[in-house]
């Protein structure tokens, strides 16, 4: 990935996506906070912090438990955007309210939530406050009708994606196909007219959890099954929700399984 001027949404989204895609734009702030679960596990991220660090974005990297994540200075915000990889955080120290994420959009800067199908109550609230209701804990994107045939266990929750909004100005108009996705669906509340879908499921998704009977109405089906979200603020798309926690390529492209075919 050569190319160094990315909006850092975009060269998230590519690297979560596509990989080796380029696209062009002005690049922007650089620095970037990227809050994980367990710094232990940074090896996990290393591939997200390579990308991030190649294509001239500093990275600081912390730990969800640390009691003061400070963004502002009292003047002005310390970092251009925040990577949130930490589904199971129940807070982000006393630095960040969830408030301060909001300003923290406003002001024009970034936000990435990487989610799980396991995740707290606090960092499902903040999805729900921009827009993107997530379903019940330990549920995943189901498609007996579009799967990864190498990556999918069995379970058909490694899912070829429907569709993907293209002309959205964070993947800049790049031709991405092939988009596979293993983690929670959403679904984007009605009421909010700045939340728009960015990835979503094919006609034969829903969300439910694996392997038990389908004995309630799944929260959302078919394409409007939300695979990943952003929300426009007065500047452009600041804000985006994936529905998955893993950032390894190969969960980013491949070739998909089309109603059980070879």
């Amino acid at each position: 990935m050569a190319c160094r001027k990315r909006p850092i949404l975009a060269a998230l989204l590519l690297i979560f996506w596509a990989g080796s895609v380029e696209v062009e734009g002005e690049l922007g702030g650089t620095r970037v906070l990227m809050i994980i679960d367990d710094l232990s596990n940074q090896e996990v991220y290393s591939t997200i912090l390579k990308y991030l660090q190649d294509d001239g974005f500093q990275v600081t990297v912390k730990e969800e438990i640390e009691e003061m994540l400070d963004i502002h200075d009292g003047v002005s915000f310390n970092y251009d955007s925040i990577i949130l990889l930490a589904p199971k955080a129940r807070s982000l120290g006393r630095g960040i309210p969830k408030e301060a994420l909001d300003d923290f959009l406003m002001q024009g800067n970034n936000v990435l939530l990487g989610m799980d199908p396991v995740y707290s109550d606090f960092m499902k609230d903040i999805a729900l406050t921009f827009g993107v209701e997530l379903d019940r804990k330990r549920s995943y994107v189901i498609d007996h009708g579009s799967f990864h045939k190498h990556l999918d266990k069995g379970d058909h929750t490694t899912v070829i994606s429907g569709g993907h909004s293209i002309s959205s100005p964070l993947t800049g108009g790049a031709e991405l196909s092939g988009i596979s996705f293993r983690g929670v669906g959403a679904a984007l509340v009605e009421d909010n007219e700045l939340v728009e879908k960015l990835l979503w499921g094919s006609e034969t998704s829903f969300s439910y959890k694996p392997s038990t009977d389908v004995v309630t109405s799944p929260l959302v089906t078919g394409t409007d099954c939300v695979l990943a979200a952003a929300v426009q603020t007065r500047y452009s798309l600041n804000f985006v929700m994936l529905g998955k926690n893993n950032f390894s390529p190969v969960f980013g492209r491949g070739r998909g399984r089309i109603d059980g075919g070879p």
